[in-house]
């Protein structure tokens, strides 16, 4: 299970999936989400994610622009660089 928060002090902001799932992030607090709605959230700069262990084999099985992604946002050294 991974978290989702807001990175820094703003108005909490609130989501609807299209599963109906609903969910509101906030400065300070970690709001649990599914590993997929994480991923759905990468590279958006207002959120800070945390994956958990749990997350790992969802993760292993991701697509390479998935991975791609991952890589960029915490930024994974490839080469000496980041990719």
């Amino acid at each position: 299970m991974a978290f989702l928060e807001l990175n820094k002090k703003m108005k909490p902001v609130s989501y609807t999936m299209a599963n109906g799932e609903e969910y509101v992030f906030k400065h300070g607090e970690r709001t649990q989400v599914s590993t997929d709605v994480a991923v759905g959230f990468l590279g958006a700069n207002d959120y800070k994610i945390t994956f958990s262990i749990e997350d790992k084999e969802a993760l292993a099985g991701a697509s390479d622009n998935t991975i791609a992604l991952l890589k960029q946002e915490f930024g994974v050294l490839e080469g000496g660089r980041i990719e």
